[in-house]
């Protein structure tokens, strides 16, 4: 904690989100949208009536992990 604390004068800590699609009213949605940068498919409540799939945009996270690879596994073997 004491070395996150020394870095967050270089931050922005952003405590609360609000999110008003055009026609999608649920959480779920606004998590796709928000770690893809894509808007949901319309026709289907995310999380509710589909689970996720290869056609489904990837995070910010797989394009940091793609671009940047680990220098040391993350889960031990």
């Amino acid at each position: 904690m004491p070395l996150l604390a020394r870095q967050m004068d270089k931050a922005t800590l952003i405590r609360s989100v609000s999110y008003t699609p055009a026609g999608l009213f649920n959480h779920t949605a606004a998590m796709y949208q928000m770690l893809t940068g894509e808007t949901p498919d319309k026709g289907v409540a995310l999380g509710a009536a589909r689970a996720a799939s290869p056609a489904d945009y990837p995070n910010a996270g797989s394009h940091i992990s793609k671009m940047m690879p680990p220098d040391v596994p993350m889960l031990r073997s």
